[in-house]
């Protein structure tokens, strides 16, 4: 044979009348291993192996094919062969590690008696969704990892020299992946470079014509030459342990624990990434080691710059533990250190780093996410650092992006993934926010009642709505966060605070368990509707009270029409003048428990006749605020004081209140919500 042919034996087992006979193959094989112009055609049968080969826990295909072609004393050219495999294309024979058509499966299964799920098992494709994202075409799929998956490789390997002794040969699919640094068996540090030649374990994925040992480094030592390997055996190289119990072994625990289960670890390997990027960014080693709880001097000079932060790994294993260690001591702290460590990051880089944001505005939301590559996509990373930022954004951008909300309010409310759209919400929300929350809010503040209310309500609608506003371009409702002086009416400070972080908290609530009543429908039918005076004469005939004349039945309208639409803003009939207001206060003030059960009886019915649901009134039950509330709850007023005073013909609004010890307004909601009895 010449120089370019070689021959290998193998056995083709059959079973004829009960006896096994044993066929010997002589396979020849060129040593081209490239065909382009080749069509796919795989017209041979594969042969049936004589010899039971076998898969390592975990272990590459592609390194199982050259692992099996060295205990044979065969090329793995021929040993592809002998699986049918003849006219498989160049460019999915390299890919066959990544991604394998069903027939290429089926065939290999045939020849070496392994299970299809086994072989499908040694696939890269096999970690697909959990540590990577592979392209199901096979043209893309030798290539689609790097290019999509968080830190990936595209090719090479590490590896554990104690494995090796172990089980020779047999490389695991994990090894692969930038994010296996650590070997959990043997607690030493992955290698990865070939301490001879000083480069990464390069792969054999073609038809090579000469038998290798998978254990020796073929990296090529002459570029000229087609056979001048290195040749170092990797199971010969140093193993170097590591604290079992320290925070960069725990990481990669963290790490295979999570691509081992049914959610994948695609979530955390991009938070890892994300932080990881942020801190490589500020440059500080010093600060990363101590993160990692490893000496600071062992790091010095093994982290350095991306050009492009979040594209590139660390080559070093040691390099990588750390950082990833790092990242995870930041993204697992709780909150409040998460939060102290994430801004110290952010605001440590240098002086001229320039993000790929910076045609954001400085100090915006989207600026300071944009210093963690890739936290724009993930939920759980991209709060986490609006949270640690709260304080460092305008009221606007805390309320659009929901950064006051803490991680154990969100977690009350799990189904809520992503916030419910501005306008079903506000079918679900009153113009004039409900009383008994505007209380709740309140602090007895300078604020009028309607500025109050509706700035409570535009906070409530528009918290955590940064999905539907369109930052870079103004949106309108932002706009009118100024136009209507909603922040002014708010306060500042730690009431500012509390306010924003009860509100969402109330408006994840809210999502949670809508409200039953649809206020916008209720504000289409006419007010005259609601309460005719035949009977408005009726309602009052009933609760004992005199009717009034058209005043009377005005503040009736406009009393019983605020209760079912929620609105406070007068409707048409409704008084007007500063003479009709002040009437219509006494009117509130000399509400019964009596006349208001018979108003909401009336307007239930009108409700039912006209087929719109819910209640006549509503309001969202009281939950548990995470900070408290400046405000107070109606039901603190000295309720039995003010029936007693109003019963006894007190309707001077600032001495209801001065006698209570309460704002004016807080005097009108007491009376709203509780009501004296005429008894």
């Amino acid at each position: 044979m010449g120089r370019n042919m070689s021959t290998a034996r193998f056995w083709n087992e059959h079973v004829s009348n009960g006896r096994v006979s044993r066929t010997v193959y002589h396979v020849r094989q060129s040593s081209m291993t490239t065909d382009e112009g080749r069509s796919r055609t795989l017209s041979e049968m594969p042969q049936v192996l004589g010899v039971q080969v076998r898969l390592g826990p975990g272990e590459w295909l592609q390194t199982a094919i050259s692992r099996w072609a060295y205990e044979m004393r065969s090329s793995r050219g021929e040993l592809l062969d002998f699986f049918g495999l003849r006219g498989l294309p160049h460019n999915e024979l390299i890919s066959l590690g990544n991604h394998a058509q069903e027939d290429v499966i089926e065939r290999i299964a045939a020849s070496t008696r392994l299970a299809t799920a086994a072989l499908r098992g040694s696939l890269m494709s096999s970690l697909n969704g959990k540590a990577l994202i592979i392209d199901d075409t096979t043209e893309r799929a030798a290539h689609s990892i790097a290019r999509r998956s968080p830190l990936a490789r595209l090719a090479g390997t590490r590896y554990c020299p104690a494995c090796l002794r172990e089980q020779p040969g047999v490389y695991n699919l994990t090894w692969r992946l930038h994010w296996s640094f650590i070997c959990p068996i043997h607690s030493c540090l992955l290698r990865d470079t070939c301490p001879d030649c000083g480069r990464t374990p390069a792969d054999d994925r073609s038809k090579t014509t000469r038998s290798f040992d998978p254990d020796t480094c073929r990296n090529r030592l002459d570029p000229s030459s087609r056979f001048s390997f290195c040749g170092f055996p990797y199971p010969d190289d140093i193993v170097e342990s590591v604290d079992p119990e320290g925070r960069p072994a725990k990481a990669q625990r963290l790490i295979l624990d999570h691509i081992g289960a049914p959610g994948g670890a695609l979530e955390l390997l991009n938070n890892l990434r994300s932080i990881g990027a942020a801190l490589r960014a500020t440059g500080n080693t010093g600060r990363i080691a101590r993160l990692a709880n490893l000496e600071p001097a062992e790091l010095e000079g093994m982290i350095d710059r991306e050009e492009h932060p979040g594209t590139t790994a660390p080559l070093d294993a040691f390099a990588m533990s750390a950082l990833t260690a790092a990242a995870v001591e930041i993204l697992h702290a709780p909150d409040e250190i998460s939060e102290e460590r994430i801004r110290i990051t952010t605001f440590e880089r240098p002086v001229g780093y320039a993000p790929a944001s910076v045609h954001l505005g400085p100090g915006s939301a989207r600026d300071l996410i944009a210093h963690y590559p890739g936290a724009q996509q993930s939920t759980t990373l991209r709060r986490a650092i609006l949270r640690a930022h709260d304080r460092d954004l305008s009221a606007t951008q805390r309320i659009v992006w929901g950064s006051t909300l803490t991680r154990a309010v969100r977690d009350k409310y799990p189904e809520l993934a992503k916030p419910t759209p501005v306008e079903w919400l506000a079918q679900n929300v009153p113009r004039n926010f409900w009383p008994s929350w505007t209380a709740r809010f309140d602090g007895d503040s300078g604020t009028s009642e309607g500025a109050l209310a509706r700035a409570l309500r535009f906070v409530l609608l528009h918290t955590d709505s940064w999905e539907q506003a369109d930052l870079s371009r103004g949106p309108r409702h932002l706009g009118q966060v100024r136009d209507r002086s909603i922040l002014p009416a708010l306060g500042e400070g730690h009431a500012l605070t509390q306010r924003l972080a009860g509100i969402g908290q109330l408006r994840l609530a809210m999502e949670a368990s809508p409200s039953p009543i649809d206020y916008y429908a209720r504000t289409r039918f006419p007010l005259r509707q609601l309460l005719t005076p035949a009977a408005w004469k009726l309602v009052a005939d009933r609760a004992g009270v005199p009717a009034g004349g058209r005043l009377g039945l005005a503040c009736a309208r406009w009393y019983l029409s605020n209760r079912v639409t929620g609105v406070r803003e007068p409707g048409r009939g409704a008084p007007t003048t500063a003479e009709s207001g002040a009437t219509y206060t006494i009117f509130r003030l000399s509400m019964t428990g009596e006349l208001q059960r018979e108003l909401d009886a009336h307007a239930g019915a009108v409700l039912r006749s006209l087929d719109l649901r819910g209640p006549v009134t509503w309001a969202p039950p009281l939950i548990e605020l995470p900070l408290g509330s400046p405000g107070r709850e109606l039901n603190d007023v000295n309720l039995a004081l003010l029936h007693e005073l109003l019963r006894s013909g007190e309707r001077q609004q600032r001495v209801l209140a001065s006698e209570l010890g309460v704002s004016a307004r807080r005097v009108l909601w007491a009376v709203d919500e509780c009501p004296p009895s005429a008894q």
